[in-house]
């Protein structure tokens, strides 16, 4: 534990410098940041075709430090890459009972092209995407290492909030919720031996699905606005999808991007907790040869 905190602490120190020194030396915005720089001036529950929590995060900011947008943009994107980071580690150590796959996994994760100069660079709404779907499947890690466990009504909102801040941060984490869905229903699916078992596991779940709905009810506010703007919304997608030279190739590139930057985290954490878990099982297997021999 005391490896984790420090590596925490490590990485914290490095974005913190990362932000001050582009705050410092910058040349000019991209063009997703001066966006945000030009929306978070004023609070609105919509800004036109994304979703609205990074203009909100950055208003709330504002209002805690007397800061420029700017300053405040990049303080919310280097505690974003660190959180990244953090809830990926935290989700694959309390998985295998083991820091330093947990410190590998985190640390893996940023050396990732989108986090490691796109995410610095220019990302925003796909950064705070990414994390979102990190904290939901931190939060959500019991329904695939316990399913049959009930979990605690304080789990099932935090559930609900990081649905709803993943849903606020982009739209298409609907995809991913829904995959990620279908991973826990898969890992209740195989905990059960017959059909009478999966039922009583579903039971043991419907109950907090009640308070997961209190989390979800932060999506209430931009939902309403969408609703009375849903046709200017729509144009302003379509006109942004229909573009510049409207090649087929260069669209689909920029969509792989955007989803590979907002589906890696699901991957990375997976894919250490199957190493970690297949590595313990070789060792405690040649522990019980050795024995037996």
């Amino acid at each position: 534990m005391m490896a984790f905190r420090w590596w925490a602490l490590g990485l914290a120190l490095l974005y913190g410098a990362w932000a001050a020194a582009r705050g410092w030396g910058i040349a000019g915005l991209e063009w997703d940041e001066a966006e945000q720089v030009l929306h978070a001036q004023r609070l609105q529950w919509g800004y036109g075709p994304q979703p609205p929590l990074m203009e909100w995060l950055v208003w709330a900011l504002r209002q805690i430090v007397p800061v420029s947008p700017l300053a405040a943009l990049l303080a919310i994107k280097a505690a974003l890459l660190w959180g990244l980071a953090v809830i990926a580690a935290w989700a694959v150590a309390r998985a295998v009972r083991d820091d330093r796959w947990g410190i590998a996994s985190g640390t893996w994760l940023l050396t990732l092209t989108p986090l490691l100069w796109d995410g610095p660079r220019s990302l925003t709404h796909s950064l705070l995407a990414a994390t979102a779907i990190g904290a939901v499947l931190a939060a959500g890690m019991p329904l695939l290492t316990r399913p049959l466990q009930p979990l605690s009504a304080r789990r099932w909102v935090a559930l609900g909030l990081a649905c709803a801040a993943a849903l606020l941060a982009k739209y298409n984490t609907v995809l991913v919720l829904a995959g990620l869905f279908v991973t826990w229903m898969v890992a209740l699916w195989r905990a059960c031996e017959s059909e009478v078992g999966r039922q009583y596991g579903v039971r043991q779940h419907l109950p907090g699905l009640g308070w997961m709905v209190f989390g979800l009810l932060a999506l209430l506010p931009h939902a309403w606005w969408l609703l009375q703007y849903r046709l200017e919304v729509r144009t302003a997608l379509q006109a942004s999808i229909e573009s510049g030279s409207g090649a087929v190739v260069p669209l689909l590139g920029e969509t792989l991007v955007a989803w590979f930057s907002t589906c890696v985290v699901s991957a990375t954490v997976w894919g250490f907790a199957w190493a970690a878990t297949r590595h313990r099982g070789r060792a405690w297997g040649g522990k019980y040869r050795a024995t037996r021999t």
